[in-house]
């Protein structure tokens, strides 16, 4: 069985993700690459990017 998200943790200084999983790993995406990319580009919100949550075992922001 793949490990869900538990809780995820934004880092909007540099635009990284601190993400725990169900099976106790810790994991930081980088999300810098992506920013310049279709519907990331709303990410270089700050404010928008902080606004991440847990969603059915991944991660979502509020536009999905």
């Amino acid at each position: 069985m793949n490990p869900r998200v538990e809780s995820v943790f934004p880092k909007s200084e540099n635009y990284t993700l601190l993400v725990r999983f169900t099976n106790r790993e810790e994991r930081q995406f980088d999300v810098k690459p992506y920013l310049d990319k279709g519907f990331f580009r709303e990410l270089q919100d700050r404010a928008y990017f902080n606004a991440v949550r847990v969603a059915l075992g991944s991660i979502e922001w509020p536009n999905g």
